[in-house]
């Protein structure tokens, strides 16, 4: 198995101790996976497309990449209306799932504004504040930030 979505639905069936991360109730699990196949279909893509040749190859960003994220950057920001996390009040693997992807945007040299998507950067502000963000983003935001550094 190679997909990282389909490995954590896997191992929160298999070995999952918070069952709210990947509810066994039907309709619950549904609304996480929608949010998995958001980020898949949609959300990771188009934030790569705007960030990956700015840091990997060091291009300046593409205005009409910037403004396809936009517009889904404004979906996720009305998803996100009135709840604390992508799914509702509960934090589940969909949020694990897109804030990677956002995470690629707030990285050097990008280092994306999201303040006009009021929920997103709420939403963001939360999940930095997990007692386990840093140390499991410090890798990305190192070797991002080392990229930058590169000529």
């Amino acid at each position: 198995m190679g997909e990282s979505r389909a490995i954590i639905c896997y191992l929160c069936d298999s070995y999952g101790s918070v069952p709210s991360l990947y509810p066994k109730d039907l309709q619950k699990r549904a609304t996480v996976d929608a949010m998995l196949n958001f980020d898949l279909g949609t959300f990771s893509n188009s934030i790569g497309e705007f960030v990956g040749p700015q840091v990997m190859k060091k291009l300046p960003a593409d205005k009409e990449k910037e403004e396809a994220m936009k517009v889904v950057l404004g979906k996720f920001d009305n998803a996100l209306t009135g709840k604390q996390y992508a799914t509702g009040k509960d934090l589940t693997i969909a949020d694990f799932c897109l804030v990677t992807s956002l995470t690629l945007a707030d990285c050097m040299p990008v280092q994306y504004d999201f303040s006009p998507w009021s929920n997103v950067t709420a939403w963001f502000k939360r999940m930095k504040a997990l007692p386990y963000f840093e140390e499991c983003n410090a890798p990305f935001y190192e070797f991002a930030k080392s990229m930058a550094e590169t000529k």
